[in-house]
């Protein structure tokens, strides 16, 4: 059993990538992040694949469930030691809402949990992760169509072990995201 899952967790990188890909060739939607947090940055690619649609909302308002696929990279600015970098390859199902206001405009609020596997166990000296699968968690909020028909949103996003590995050094990263529609809103 522990084979298997573990097998199934290293397929997550290639699973992460091709899902973030996906959307381009229809409905979902594609972003593009910039985030920082415990002295690491990082740059991302998102992918969001619509898994169920209208689910009930209040009137004015939209929500579905996705499946967020993340590839980003991560590395450490401030210091000059090996391996201050690594990617991580995240697969997050999440609820994404959508209310209009009045006047027109929108807000956008969406949170996951899901899995990430982090190409190294270790970034820099300080941060030790305990294991290269993680447990990662998000929070968004923004305005949609707020740039050129794209929705921008401010992202608080957390990852670690889950105290399943020593050390459990997580990061937490306060970012910045610009997500990309395809196909209908």
């Amino acid at each position: 059993m522990v084979n298997t899952v573990t097998r199934a967790w290293r397929a997550l990188p290639l699973a992460a990538t091709v899902a973030t890909l996906v959307p381009a060739a229809g409905a979902g939607s594609l972003g593009a992040g910039i985030a920082e947090g415990n002295r690491v940055r990082s740059v991302s690619l998102t992918g969001g694949l619509p898994l169920v649609e209208n689910l009930p909302c209040p009137v004015g308002c939209t929500a579905a469930l996705v499946l967020q696929t993340r590839i980003a990279y991560w590395w450490m600015p401030y210091d000059a030691v090996p391996g201050r970098q690594l990617w991580d390859f995240g697969v997050v199902p999440a609820l994404r809402m959508r209310a209009t206001l009045s006047g027109g405009s929108a807000l956008v609020f969406a949170a996951g949990v899901g899995g990430h596997y982090l190409t190294r166990e270790s970034i820099g000296n300080e941060r030790r992760f305990g294991s290269h699968l993680q447990f990662g968690e998000f929070l968004e909020v923004g305005v949609a169509e707020a740039l050129h028909g794209a929705d921008v949103l401010l992202r608080l996003e957390h990852l670690s072990n889950g105290a399943t590995a020593v050390p459990n050094n997580g990061v937490t990263f306060f970012g910045l995201e610009v997500r990309v529609p395809l196909g209908a809103r």
